[in-house]
């Protein structure tokens, strides 16, 4: 089962989850089920960015999955690159709203890097289906 897990800073908040997580379950399709994906998001409740500059944004996904032999660093690395250019696409989006809005804060030189991270879940993950 992977996991999805996309954090990012509070200040974008026009993020098209919907699109964005039905664009990236076709990407995962390539080695996973589609059903088996579990994605969420989170907010922190308190960020510092470098010199703690409002404009300094962040958007981080880490993708947890199983260690399967054929999932060698080449195949993550492509499915890494895949998944960047899709986050990065959505992120572009949400920013561009931000510097639409007039009344947001934040000065227009936005800075925002978009991280993806592949992990290989422990080899003590368990998981068990409650019906």
């Amino acid at each position: 089962m992977p996991h999805v897990i996309l954090t990012h800073s509070k200040q974008i908040k026009d993020f098209d989850y919907t699109n964005f997580f039905s664009e990236l379950n076709q990407i995962l399709s390539k080695i996973t089920e589609v059903s088996s994906i579990s994605s969420r998001v989170y907010l922190p409740d308190f960020e510092y960015i470098g010199h703690n500059n409002p404009d300094n944004l962040f958007m981080s996904l880490t993708l947890k999955i199983l260690k399967k032999s054929d999932r060698t660093i080449e195949v993550k690395n492509k499915l890494a690159e895949q998944i960047n250019q899709a986050l990065s696409k959505y992120t572009k989006q949400a920013m561009d709203k931000i510097s639409e809005n007039k009344s947001d804060k934040l000065d227009k030189n936005l800075n925002c890097p978009v991280m993806v991270e592949i992990v290989d879940l422990a080899d003590t993950y368990v998981k068990n289906i409650i019906q």
